[in-house]
């Protein structure tokens, strides 16, 4: 049970998340990036559970990629790419805080 909550809470989550919105942003598939931001939602979630400012940046950044499946489903990839960056820069900044614990 403990291995579930870790694979859709922690990094595997974001990590496929991440895979997924990349792939659904480049190939201009709208359900691989609608499945990336389901799949990414544990994470941020769990993100945003923390106090502020990181409870602002989860919401936004889960807010930001169910925001970037619409903009691909509309064929906007340069909107989908921007409205990507929020969760790439918590997860860089969480992953960084990390690796040098």
């Amino acid at each position: 049970m403990q291995a579930i909550a870790i694979i859709i809470f922690g990094w595997p989550g974001a990590i496929v998340g991440t895979v997924l919105m990349a792939t659904g942003i480049v190939l201009s598939k709208p359900g691989l990036s609608f499945s990336g931001a389901v799949i990414a939602t544990g994470f941020c979630l769990y993100i945003a559970m923390n106090p502020p400012p990181f409870r602002w940046i989860g919401l936004l950044a889960l807010l930001c990629n169910f925001l970037s499946a619409v903009a691909v489903r509309r064929q906007a990839t340069a909107a989908a790419t921007t409205l990507v960056i929020p969760f790439l820069l918590m997860e860089s900044y969480l992953a960084y805080a990390v690796l040098t614990e």
